[in-house]
């Protein structure tokens, strides 16, 4: 069958489009082929869409973006390729780092933030880092975090909050916005607990470590995130860490897209930081209330973190304060302001 040649060339253009998201689902056999397809057509159909109408960067940054999700990725791109959930209004807004392995999210982020030129007056999202991997993840407390490959998400979001901004219970509010994710995309039943996990009745579903900068009059806030999502449970992602520790998959019984709670929490995230921005912990403070692990338990309270040759001391969680400090009640009737960075809080069974 004959077709005109421009009409043919269209047709080998959409016919590369779709063959790229097909692509997605079979990089187990097809890798090396995809591959060099994308260097032999990515620019021809850029110009050719183009042509007929199609905006040049979002078809540029569409072709690198899929190129290269693939040749990071291989064999598990299907599950982290983000580029089939990203509009194209954040196609153009997104500065985005997809990596196969890296030491640490946040660390490289931090790298990031060095070389860029962040004098902007102007709340917003600098940039996003998520990697398959990381080889010297860490949590709170220096806690060492192992992120196998295959398994989680681990991601780390810059945003840049211009003023002396209260940075006071910034962990707890983006532990709501991250429960509310998984909420929404599971249906399961997700707990906050104090200061920085997300958790089922079953164990620790998700950790947060933030990092604040403070220059030139405002704050740069990188937020780590590491989600368990279709790891076993067996496969403690944690050490030094008195808790048990589950999974979405395991919570669900299939498995889940990490790629969609990547999307999830940079739309989250990207709102409920703007609502911080401008009303701080107290815009947050009641949701907390109806989500908290801790309201009324028993806890062990281990002065300067969790150790074994460490003896705590023991009351009971009355929620937290205006400034996101856990209260705890001890058996005198005394309650004390517990601070995240003095102590760990554990459950007493």
């Amino acid at each position: 069958m004959y077709l005109h040649g421009g009409y043919q060339q269209y047709c080998l253009s959409v016919l590369y489009v779709i063959g790229v998201r097909l692509a997605f689902m079979r990089l187990r056999k097809r890798q090396k082929m995809i591959l060099s397809q994308i260097s032999l057509y990515g620019h021809k159909s850029r110009r050719i869409l183009t042509g007929f109408g199609y905006n040049d960067h979002l078809c540029k940054n569409n072709i690198k973006k899929e190129h290269q999700v693939i040749q990071y990725f291989g064999t598990i791109a299907d599950d982290l390729c983000l580029n089939t959930l990203v509009s194209a209004q954040e196609a153009q807004d997104l500065n985005i780092e997809i990596h196969q392995s890296l030491d640490s999210t946040n660390t490289r982020l931090r790298h990031i933030l060095e070389s860029m030129d962040l004098t902007s007056s102007e709340y917003g999202l600098v940039q996003l880092v998520c990697s398959d991997e990381q080889t010297a993840g860490r949590g709170r407390m220096q806690r060492k975090w192992l992120s196998p490959p295959g398994q989680n998400t681990y991601t780390s979001f810059a945003f840049h909050f211009p003023g002396d901004l209260d940075l006071s219970g910034l962990s707890l509010a983006v532990g709501l916005s991250l429960r509310r994710v998984l909420v929404q995309q599971t249906g399961l039943d997700i707990h906050v607990k104090w200061p920085n996990d997300v958790v089922t009745s079953q164990g620790k579903l998700a950790g947060i470590l933030i990092e604040a900068l403070h220059q030139d009059g405002a704050w740069l806030v990188i937020i780590g995130i590491g989600v368990n999502v279709n790891m076993q449970p067996s496969n403690d992602t944690s050490t030094q860490v008195a808790q048990s520790v589950t999974s979405l998959a395991a919570e669900t019984g299939s498995t889940v897209n990490r790629a969609r709670i990547i999307m999830g929490l940079y739309r989250t995230l990207s709102g409920d930081m703007l609502r911080f921005l401008h009303d701080g912990w107290a815009g947050f403070a009641q949701e907390w209330k109806t989500v908290d692990r801790l309201a009324g338990q028993t806890v062990n309270v281990f002065e300067g973190g969790f150790s074994e040759h460490t003896t705590p001391w023991q009351g009971v969680a009355q929620g937290v304060d205006h400034l996101g400090r856990l209260q705890v009640e001890d058996t005198n009737g005394q309650i004390h302001a517990v601070l995240s960075g003095d102590v760990s809080v554990r459950l007493a069974f």
